[in-house]
């Protein structure tokens, strides 16, 4: 099923983007595209929307509200209270601010927790462990 404009109050129209506020409607996991095509391999049906930003290369996987709080994953960030997402209109051209994937009725949003253990498979098996360096 697709989703227009109107079920959702925070897309803007065609042609915009608007800064939503975070935990008002969403929150989001920002991660680098590279890693984040991986975790969306690994993810496969249970993957909600997700935005692209073409000029950083980074993606922003949508999750329910208030549902990254304490988040601490490597390589990701957060985007919960205070922080604000450029959100895409719908059908967005894929050199500028998009949709990677669209919302959906379906899936709408990433379950936080499915997100942080693909999140880390990913990570493991693409950048393997953390290492600490002292000196």
């Amino acid at each position: 099923m697709t989703t227009t404009r109107g079920q959702l109050e925070w897309l803007p129209e065609p042609g915009t983007f608007w800064h939503v506020e975070a935990s008002l409607h969403f929150d989001a996991v920002l991660i680098s595209r590279h890693l984040g095509l991986k975790v969306i391999e690994h993810l496969g049906d249970r993957c909600g929307a997700i935005i692209c930003d073409a000029w950083s290369r980074m993606l922003f996987f949508l999750t329910p509200p208030d549902s990254t709080m304490g988040w601490d994953e490597r390589e990701t960030n957060a985007c919960g209270p205070s922080t604000f997402v450029a959100v895409p209109p719908l059908g967005a051209p894929e050199h500028l601010l998009h949709w990677a994937r669209e919302p959906d009725e379906e899936r709408l949003f990433t379950e936080a927790e499915a997100l942080r253990r693909a999140i880390r498979q990913t990570i493991a098996v693409t950048l393997g462990p953390r290492t600490e360096h002292f000196g």
